[in-house]
């Protein structure tokens, strides 16, 4: 249905996804999901640190920190994405 008034009406989809530590684990499930609904863009990017944030919070949240005790995890997952060709990234990670 969203497909069809996509077309209708001529709107585009796009998607944002910021990865930080309490959701690094779903990439792969937003990626399915992202699969099933056909989004035109998709945009994911690393989490940035926002104003609001206290050091503590980053330091928990920034997955993407060498000294995170899941950054080795998240470079795993991440190496073994099949990343689609709508997909935008704006991360760096070493493979």
């Amino acid at each position: 249905m969203l497909n069809e008034m996509r077309d209708k009406l001529g709107f585009i989809i796009r998607y944002n996804y910021t990865v930080s530590s309490l959701n690094y684990f779903d990439i792969e499930s937003f990626i399915e999901f992202c699969d099933r609904i056909k989004p035109d863009q998709v945009f994911i990017s690393k989490i940035e640190r926002w104003g609001h944030l206290t050091d503590e919070q980053w330091q928990e949240l920034n997955v993407f920190s060498q000294n995170h005790p899941k950054y080795n995890e998240l470079q795993n997952l991440l190496k073994t994405i099949d990343w689609p060709d709508n997909f935008q990234k704006n991360f760096y990670y070493k493979i």
